[in-house]
């Protein structure tokens, strides 16, 4: 089939009710990722959240990681037609988006990470750590003015949301138990989801949990150990 044929295919829906009924992954040893990451979107129920679908195609992202270019072109048309099956917006755009994040953790992919945890195909990563020593007080200071620069806060707000920031580089190896932050104002649009924002640019494994279900925050924070983030 010509890839102008296939284009046609998905655009015009003819696609059977289980696209993946009868398909034969590629092996490759006893693992067979193409078959896990599959199953992952079958497990997916069809009226999903936001951060349900984002969760779920990093996971077939990562499991697509390291797979030969054979192998990711046939995923990548295998997702296509399941995104099309479940409706979602540009599904061939988004299967390719898939195969490319699956592209680029391959690049430069961790053998291992710090706590044990699976490295995280995109977004979940642990940043290369600095070179040289740096000074706890001095990062404090310079996280305390980040969030002076960009929310009105209450005092000593700034502070403790510093300290909780370096808490979630140091948790998953220093701490058998986890302080949680419930950032709370006595009317809307005060600026708590602005707090949410600067949090996101500066914790560990930064995670959206808006919506998300218990069954998939479960085995994001088996696999990740993330700093899940909760907006209203």
């Amino acid at each position: 089939m010509s890839p102008r044929d296939d284009n046609d295919r998905l655009r015009d829906g003819d696609l059977p009710a289980d696209p993946f009924a009868g398909a034969k992954p590629m092996p490759q040893g006893d693992a067979n990722p193409e078959a896990d990451a599959l199953e992952s979107l079958r497990e997916l129920p069809a009226e999903c959240s936001d951060a349900e679908r984002e969760a779920a195609l990093h996971e077939v992202a990562r499991i697509l990681a390291g797979r030969k270019p054979l192998a990711l072109a046939c995923a990548r048309t295998a997702l296509a037609e399941e995104f099309t099956r479940r409706k979602w917006p540009s599904p061939a755009k988004l299967a390719s988006e898939v195969v490319q994040e699956a592209e680029s953790a391959t690049s430069h992919k961790p053998s291992s990470t710090s706590d044990g945890a699976k490295p995280a195909a995109h977004g979940l990563q642990d940043p290369e750590p600095w070179p040289d020593p740096v000074c706890a007080g001095d990062l404090l200071e310079v996280l305390v003015a980040l969030f002076e620069k960009y929310v009105v806060l209450p005092p000593g707000a700034s502070l403790m949301l510093a300290v909780w920031v370096l808490h979630t580089w140091t948790a998953h190896v220093a701490a058998e138990f986890s302080a949680r932050i419930n950032i709370t104002s006595a009317t809307m649009r005060c600026g708590k989801s602005q707090v949410l924002k600067v949090l996101r640019a500066v914790v560990r494994r930064p995670l959206k949990g808006d919506g998300m279900t218990a069954a998939v925050a479960f085995r994001l924070i088996e696999a990740y150990s993330p700093t899940i983030l909760l907006d209203e």
